[in-house]
């Protein structure tokens, strides 16, 4: 009597465990945080690039109208986007520096960190990441930064569209 008690306490236990383990679906409302589409950006300047220019972020509806503009105030920034909603997003976004209209080129500094970098991972319900990456700058010496900012007064960093179906 104790040995088939035995069994069928191990069976009732082994069938609720099967049980809770099947009974989940992923229409009860609970949204699974790595299949929530997102996008992952972030930007990084060189140790003087801000003293020369003014870097702006302009964030465009889907339409395409700008719909807001955030102004850079630190060397290294990284943002995230989410979806919670049916289907891929879209995002449209551009990054924009302009040469500032007071600076000061020191004789006493021999060379500008003037290096700029961007990374995107767009993450899809379908496909996983999609990465972008781009680099830009340089180290510039002083003699010759004043050309530096009169040949580069606005420098398209990037200029970011993603669309559902892009990472096809």
């Amino acid at each position: 009597m104790k040995k088939s008690s035995a069994i069928y306490l191990c069976a009732l236990f082994f069938g609720l465990f099967a049980l809770s383990l099947t009974s989940c679906s992923d229409d009860d409302g609970i949204v699974d945080y790595d299949q929530v589409p997102y996008l992952r950006y972030n930007l990084e300047v060189g140790a003087n690039f801000m003293q020369f220019y003014d870097v702006t972020i302009t964030y465009k509806s889907a339409d395409g109208t700008e719909s807001f503009t955030e102004k850079l105030n630190t060397q290294r920034w990284v943002q995230r986007i989410e979806n919670k909603s049916a289907g891929d997003p879209e995002f449209y976004y551009i990054i924009t520096a302009k040469a500032r209209d007071n600076y000061n080129i020191s004789s006493s500094t021999p060379w500008y960190d003037m290096n700029y970098s961007y990374g995107v991972s767009w993450y899809t319900k379908s496909t996983g990441a999609k990465e972008y990456n781009q680099a830009g700058g340089g180290r510039i010496s002083h003699s010759d930064m004043q050309e530096y900012i009169n040949s580069h007064q606005t420098i398209e960093i990037c200029n970011i569209t993603m669309k559902p179906g892009m990472d096809k």
